[in-house]
C-alpha cells in the first residue's frame, strides 16, 4: 500500500489533469508485438506529447521482452525501442542505447539508462510504467519512469532521437506488448512545451548534455562570497541528472551534485548535509526548482549552501563545508555544470516559471515571457526551443 500511495503521488504530480479509465489489458506471455491484439496505435501530431501509463503484468524471463515502441512516419521508420533501451534505427540493429556516448551511426543525441541488468527481468513484472513520448520540433524525446513493485528502485530511461524528419509530419506511435501483458491505464495526448530561457543557457535545452555543459568561470576571492541564481531543469532519469557546483585552486577540484555527492580533493562525503530531501520525489522536485547557490570562503573554510524552491513550493536545502589550508589566500575559479539536465541562470529568481511553446520550423517567435511576437521584433527571442538574438 504504501507503494501504491507513493506512486499516485508521483503519478498525480507528473500528470495533471489526467483523466482516469479503465485498463486495458492486451498482450500475453508467448504473443510477440506484432500479432494480433498485441498493440495500440496512437496519432502523433507535430509538438504534442503521448503519456502511457501501465503496468506491466507478466513478462517472460528474458530481458528484452516488455512493452515497445514504434515511431513512424509515412516509410520513415524513426526507432524501434525495446524496454532495456536496445534499439533499431534507421542504422539498423546494434545501437545499444545503454551507452554514455552515442553510437556510432545512430542519431541518438543522448541515452541515459538507469537500471540493473541483472534483475531487470524479474524486477519488472508487475511494474508500474508512465512513459512520455514528446515530438519537440524534429525531436522525439523518450522518457520512461519504471517502479518496481518487488523493491524500492526508480528506474529511468531518457533518450532524445533528433532530424525525424522536418517536424511537420504526423507520426504514427506504435505501443505493444512483446512476451508480456499490459494493462494500460491511461493513455493521453497534450500540448509539448519548453520552459523560455530568461537568463544564460548551461546545456542543451533538451537535457541532452553528456556531462560537458559548463558556465563561464566565476571568482571567488578569499573572505568572499558568490551566489550564482538558475532555475534547473532535468531529463527526470535519474536523480543525479541535476546541477553540479565546481571549485577549483590550481589542480585540485571540488565537484558537488545536488544529490547529496561529490568528488576530487576536496570533497568528503560526511561534510555534505541535506533538508527536507524525498529521494522518492527528488527527481520530480529538482525539475523546475528555483537553486539560490551561495559559496563563501572564510579563513582556510569554504561553505556552498543551496536553497532550492520546488514548483510546488517546497524548500530543500544542501550545504556542504570543508576546510583546507588551500583556501587561505589566492582566488578560486567556480563554474556551474550540467549532465541530462540544462541549467538557466538569472541575475535573481523569478517568482513563477514561464514556458514557451515549442513550434515547428515556420518562424514563430516568442520573447522572453513567452509571448509570441512577430517578424520584426527585435532582441532575444525563443525559436524551436533555442534563444537567440535579432538584430
Amino acid at each position: 500500500m504504501r507503494k501504491i500511495l507513493r506512486y499516485a503521488f508521483l503519478f498525480a504530480m507528473t500528470m495533471c489533469g489526467t483523466a482516469a479509465m479503465a485498463a486495458d489489458v492486451f498482450g500475453g506471455v508467448g504473443k510477440g508485438w506484432g500479432d494480433e491484439g498485441c498493440n495500440r496505435v496512437y496519432t502523433l501530431a507535430p509538438n504534442k506529447t503521448i503519456t502511457l501509463d501501465f503496468v506491466v503484468n507478466t513478462r517472460a524471463a528474458d530481458p528484452w521482452f516488455g512493452w515497445i515502441t514504434m515511431a513512424k512516419a509515412g516509410d520513415a521508420e524513426y526507432f524501434f525501442m525495446q524496454p532495456t533501451g536496445y534499439a533499431v534505427t534507421e542504422a539498423g540493429w546494434g545501437n545499444d542505447a545503454k551507452t554514455t556516448a552515442a553510437p556510432a551511426g545512430s542519431w541518438y543525441k543522448c541515452n541515459f539508462v538507469i537500471h540493473d541488468d541483472a534483475t531487470w527481468a524479474t524486477k519488472l513484472t508487475g511494474a508500474h510504467v508512465v512513459l512520455t513520448i514528446s515530438r519537440v520540433g524534429k525531436e522525439i524525446r523518450y522518457l520512461a519512469d519504471i517502479r518496481p513493485t518487488v523493491s524500492d528502485d526508480v528506474w529511468g530511461q531518457y533518450f532524445v532521437m533528433d532530424n525525424c524528419g522536418d517536424g511537420t509530419q504526423d507520426v504514427a506511435l506504435t505501443f505493444g506488448a512483446d512476451q508480456a501483458e499490459l494493462a494500460l491505464n491511461s493513455a493521453e495526448i497534450t500540448d509539448s512545451e519548453e520552459p523560455a530561457v530568461m537568463g544564460k543557457l548551461v546545456g542543451e535545452i533538451d537535457n541532452s548534455t553528456l556531462f560537458a555543459g559548463r558556465s563561464e568561470d566565476y571568482t571567488l576571492a578569499p573572505e568572499s562570497s558568490l551566489t550564482i541564481n538558475f532555475i534547473n531543469y532535468s531529463c527526470k532519469a535519474a536523480n543525479w541528472y541535476n546541477w553540479i557546483f565546481e571549485a577549483q585552486k590550481e589542480d585540485k577540484y571540488l565537484d558537488l551534485r545536488c544529490d547529496n555527492f561529490g568528488w576530487g580533493a576536496y570533497w568528503d562525503g560526511a561534510n555534505c548535509k541535506v533538508e527536507n530531501y524525498d529521494w522518492n520525489t527528488f527527481k520530480y522536485d529538482m525539475d523546475g526548482a528555483l537553486v539560490k547557490l551561495v559559496a563563501t570562503r572564510t579563513g582556510t573554510t569554504l561553505t556552498v549552501e543551496a536553497t532550492q524552491t520546488t514548483k510546488a513550493g517546497k524548500v530543500m536545502t544542501e550545504t556542504y563545508t570543508v576546510t583546507n589550508d588551500d583556501f587561505a589566500s589566492g582566488d578560486i575559479a567556480v563554474r556551474m555544470l550540467t549532465e541530462g539536465c540544462h541549467i538557466d541562470i538569472v541575475p535573481e529568481l523569478p517568482t513563477a516559471i514561464k514556458t514557451a511553446k515549442t513550434v515547428a520550423a515556420d518562424g514563430i517567435r516568442y520573447n522572453l515571457a513567452g509571448q509570441k511576437v512577430g517578424a520584426g521584433y527585435k532582441g532575444v527571442v525563443i525559436e524551436n526551443g533555442k534563444k537567440i538574438v535579432v538584430k
